[in-house]
Order: structure tokens, then sequence, then C-alpha cells
């Protein structure tokens, strides 16, 4: 486990707050920001060598703040790369987090070095936690931040070509699939050091939900500053203390999770209140006999694929009552890959298949309609449709199923 300190500091608190408290979602929205000097953005370089490995990793959540391996995630969380696919070193990442009840807010304060003698553009990409939504996004002339502007996405890509013409300095970040977010920016000066800030809330469902920041993955990173309040017990105020994470010339293998006290359940503003409220709901059971899945083998599903085929698995051996079935595979198109007994399931032809191509939703549906002898339809999917229409109720009209279930997969969801 990591040593952690308690440290004074200036955090702002209110403003943060608030900042929580007014996030909304950018849908198809941009933000662009036009800035007057030169900025940069970049993504640590992949031929630095790899530290020693961190003993302080664990699998299992910290009862204390700490690093916790995710076992099934590829990748890393954020990366920075120019166009020709150079990278840029990030030599400083400084978090700062505040939990307050059912919200939290994170800022990202990150500072990359371009070392090429040569101007440079750069992609700087980010997956957002679920349920979580940009606030900010801004970037350093000197000793201010420059702020960025919401605009509709069209109008944000022509503004951004404009000043790339003009040779004034633009950047523009825009939201993609599900909740993943990339920035574009020109220029970055030869062997020079820019700063941005990004800055996002989520929602965190349950007391026992512990706040995590997506680190593994990561190069290398020389300077390393976490810091996270907490709610306190008892009046649901603030702690006056942070706790803090410092290390150099460190290579995350574990993302940093904080458990919650689950003191806090819900905060208010002025004419707003956030809370989280468990309704007494009864329900009765209603088990298949027969089964029709469907199950997203789409490109957007390689990440955490295998443990979306394991799922499958071990929800077919939790339904005692099901007598027949037939799992599908769909991306731009549609393969059976069983029919029959449950029992005699095997996953290893889903796992041949892989993840790939594009997402046809409204033709995996259709094709489903088509088969006749089956009243359940389970469909398993991230639900980010790349190709054919989103005509999806049409495409189930006359097909005889009684009951259609979905279980949402992955991080990047729509």
């Amino acid at each position: 486990m990591p040593t952690i300190e308690k440290t004074k500091n200036n955090i702002p608190r209110e403003r943060d707050r608030a900042r929580m408290r007014k996030t909304s979602s950018l849908g198809l929205l941009s933000l662009l920001l036009c800035l007057t000097t030169f900025l940069a953005c970049a993504q640590p370089a992949p031929t630095a060598p790899p530290p020693s490995a961190t003993p302080e990793v664990s699998t299992v959540p910290p009862a204390k703040p700490g690093f916790v391996a995710a076992l099934h995630r590829e990748g890393a969380p954020m990366g920075l790369t120019t166009a020709d696919g150079t990278g840029l070193k990030l030599v400083d990442l400084h978090a700062q987090a505040m939990l307050d009840g059912p919200l939290a807010f994170t800022e990202l304060h990150l500072t990359f070095e371009n070392p090429e003698d040569r101007v440079l553009e750069g992609r700087f990409e980010i997956t957002l936690p679920e349920k979580a939504a940009i606030s900010r996004f801004a970037m350093k002339i000197g000793d201010t931040w420059q702020e960025a502007e919401m605009v509709e996405r069209q109008a944000a890509q022509r503004a951004y070509e404009d000043f790339l013409h003009r040779r004034q300095d633009p950047a523009l970040l825009e939201k993609e699939a599900g909740n993943e977010f990339r920035a574009r920016i020109f220029p970055i000066p030869a062997k020079g050091r820019k700063e941005i800030l990004i800055s996002y809330s989520q929602e965190l469902e349950s007391a026992s939900t512990p706040y995590v920041l997506p680190l593994q993955g990561l190069p290398q990173i020389a300077n390393m500053l976490l810091e996270v309040r907490s709610g306190a017990s008892g009046n649901g105020t603030l702690k006056p203390e942070i706790e803090a994470v410092r290390r150099k010339d460190f290579q995350p293998n574990g993302d940093f999770v904080v458990p919650q006290d689950g003191s806090v359940s819900g905060l208010a503003g002025g004419d707003y209140i956030v809370a989280r409220v468990h309704p007494q709901i009864s329900s009765t059971a209603s088990e298949p006999e027969d089964l029709l899945i469907l199950v997203d083998t789409s490109a957007s599903r390689s990440l955490g694929f295998a443990d979306q085929v394991e799922m499958v698995s071990g929800l077919l051996k939790s339904l005692p009552k099901l007598k027949k079935i037939t799992v599908a595979a769909f991306d731009q198109k549609v393969e059976m890959i069983y029919q029959g007994d449950p029992a005699s399931f095997s996953a290893s032809k889903l796992l041949e298949r892989k993840a790939l191509g594009a997402t046809d939703l409204e033709g995996a549906l259709a094709w489903a309609a088509k088969q006749k002898v089956y009243t359940r339809l389970l469909l398993i999917t991230d639900g980010i449709t790349t190709a054919g229409s989103e005509k999806f109720g049409e495409a189930l009209q006359g097909s005889g199923l009684k009951r259609l279930d979905v279980i949402m997969v992955g991080g990047i969801r729509d």
C-alpha cells in the first residue's frame, strides 16, 4: 500500500461543488478552444524504459486509498500522440478529486514535453468513467488558463480549420462514441513544455461504490501527485485534510482507488438536491424456458470481450428452467453460434469469432424477429450503433417475442 500523507491544501470547495451540480452531458457538442500562443498536448514516449514493478499494487479493493490492479482492462485510460505517431513525454500529472456524497469531481492537470526539434500537432484521447461528464477543458497560456467554449460539432470543426490556416493556435475537444473524448491541438512548439487541464464530474451509485482514478496502462510519469478530499462523518462537511500520494519516475500498474465512508448520501445547493434513493420495489422473477441471445461482437467490444463471453456462460448456468437456446453473434452481420440444449453450450466458437466490424443493431433485431420459435430475447451490447438504421421498434414488429431484456456492457456505452 502507498504511503498516505495528510496535508493542507486550498482546493476550491464551493466552486467545485457548484460545478459538479451543474455539469451537463455534451451529447454531440464539441469544445472549441482558440488560443493566442503555442499549445502542447502529448503522449509519453513509447520507448521510455519501464521502471521497476511497484509492490504496493493489490488486486482487491483497499480499506483505505491505494492502488488496485484492473485485471481485465487493456490499454491506457488516456493517451497523447502526434499526427505521425510520435510520442511526447508526460512530465507531470496532478490529479485532484473531491468526493461529496453521490458525486465525485476530478481535475487532471497534465504537463507534456515535446522532445522534437520540430513543431507538431497533437491528439489527446481520454475515456471517462461511466456516468461522468466533462465540465472543463483549458490550456495554459503564460500564467493564465484559457477556457474552452461549447459549440455545435460542425461549427467547432470549421473554426478549428480556420484558425489552423491563419496560423493561430486552436484546440478542439470532441465527444466520440460513448464516453470517449479526443482533442486536436496545434501547434506544439519544438522543445516546448505545455499544460492542459481537463475536469469531469461523475455519479457514485451507492455508498459502497469506491472512487476510481484510472491510471493503469500509463507509461512512466516523471512527477505524479494525487490528492483526494472526501466527505466526513456526522454533519456531511468536508474534511480539512487531503490524502496525498506523491511519486517520481513512476509507472502505475494499477488504478488509484478510494473507498467511501458511506456517511453522506446527498447534497443540496440553492433549489437543487442530489441524493441516493432506494425505492422498495417488489417483483416476481420470470425465468424463461426458451431464450434467443444476441451478443455484440463488434470492434467496440474488443476491450473486455473475454469477460463478456464468460458472462454468457455464467448466465446460462444460472437459469435451470431453460430448455432451449440460440446464441448468435452480430456486428454488421449476424452469425448463429449455437442452437440446442443450454447444458451443452460452449463459448469457444464465440471467442474464436473475436470482436471485429461495425455494429448494425437494427439488422440484428430484424434477424431475431424471424426466429419465430422464441418468446424471449436477450440483447448483450454497448448500444453503440455504427451501421444500419436505428428503427429498432420496427425491426421487432410481428416477431412473436413477448419480452426483450438488455444487458449493457463495456466502459463506453450509448
